[in-house]
């Protein structure tokens, strides 16, 4: 899902030779931030996806939503905030545990297990919390 996104946010990049010293400059329009700068055109492209990817990883890690671009639907590449918890310098990915057929009037609750991983992870004993 990752690929496909980064595949269609490149497919929207924009280049222009700047003036001033013949650099290759990219950008990705509908993402604020997601530029590149380099000497040759496919420099700037390679550049220009480290850069979207950087973007994204950040942008999921803090639990921001991922804007639609175009060629992926909107929705189709979820980021909600709920899906990370941050204690300190500790960053926890905390699952999905809805399936297609359960009931989405559920999302709001977890099960003693998950919590207990997530708790896990955190480092917080069963005592503590």
């Amino acid at each position: 899902m990752i690929r496909v996104y980064i595949d269609a946010a490149m497919a929207g990049a924009t280049y222009k030779t700047l003036p001033e010293d013949g650099s290759i400059y990219g950008e990705i329009p509908a993402l604020r931030g997601v530029w590149a700068n380099a000497d040759t055109p496919e420099a700037c492209r390679i550049e220009l996806e480290e850069v979207l990817e950087e973007w994204l990883i950040t942008t999921i890690a803090f639990g921001f939503d991922v804007p639609a671009v175009e060629g992926v639907e909107e929705g189709s590449f979820p980021s909600h905030k709920h899906q990370f918890m941050v204690r300190g310098d500790t960053c926890i990915r905390v699952p999905d545990t809805l399936g297609e057929d359960e009931d989405e009037d559920d999302d709001d609750i977890i099960g003693v297990d998950l919590l207990l991983e997530i708790l896990k992870q955190a480092g917080i004993s069963r005592e503590e919390w």
